[in-house]
């Protein structure tokens, strides 16, 4: 394509969130035929709290650069998934988070998602939740800690357009662990929901 139409649909948006390079090259997606995709947790999250922003689908060896409100962090993946942490804006509103994939050959992926920065009350019994995932053959394990014992948590195990879910409560401990079965290989988002609150990671199944 001529550089100068390039330039032009660039200006114009109508290529936004797309990488196009001038010359030949494979996009920096993974597997061939997915989208770079983006989530942060928790969400909503407290101003200059702690995010964990998670970039699936990704070319290994990449690397890809997470921004948000000014600040950017960047990570090698060494495999098609990568996880790092970015702090939180300290005014309270909707943000964009971008993720972006650089330094490596073929077309540069963009994704985008929205964050939530909300103030919170000192007793929210989710400030301390965490989530763990990891896959066993095609078998994703996913472990729940620090909940409010007895919460309702939905798990979701996603992967371009394709989502396996269920639902457990935690135990008088607040901890809950879910096995949740998939049909194919690849990278997969994976999040933990209850009352509004957003967790999430990665895995990649072999």
């Amino acid at each position: 394509m001529n550089r100068k139409i390039i330039a032009l649909l660039t200006a114009l948006g109508l290529v936004a969130g797309v990488g196009i390079a001038v010359s030949g090259g494979a996009a920096n997606a993974y597997p061939p035929g997915t989208a770079l995709a983006v989530a942060a947790t928790p969400q909503p999250v407290k101003p200059k709290g702690t995010l964990t922003v998670t970039a699936t689908n990704v070319k290994p060896g990449c690397y890809v650069t997470f921004v948000i409100d000014g600040k950017w962090r960047t990570v090698r993946a060494n495999g098609t998934s990568v996880t790092s942490t970015i702090s939180a804006p300290a005014k309270p509103r909707t943000y964009t988070l971008r993720a972006k994939t650089t330094s490596c050959k073929g077309y540069p992926e963009v994704a985008y998602t929205q964050v939530t920065v909300k103030a919170g009350n000192s007793d929210d019994h989710h400030t301390n939740c965490k989530i763990k995932a990891k896959a066993d053959g095609k078998k994703v394990e996913v472990w729940l800690s620090g909940y409010k014992p007895g919460t309702t948590v939905v798990v979701k195990v996603s992967r371009n357009g394709t989502t396996y879910s269920a639902t457990t409560k935690t135990s008088s401990k607040g901890n809950a662990e879910v096995d949740i079965w998939v049909k194919d290989k690849g990278s997969y988002l994976v999040t933990a929901t209850s009352d509004g609150k957003v967790l999430t990671t990665s895995v990649t199944v072999k």
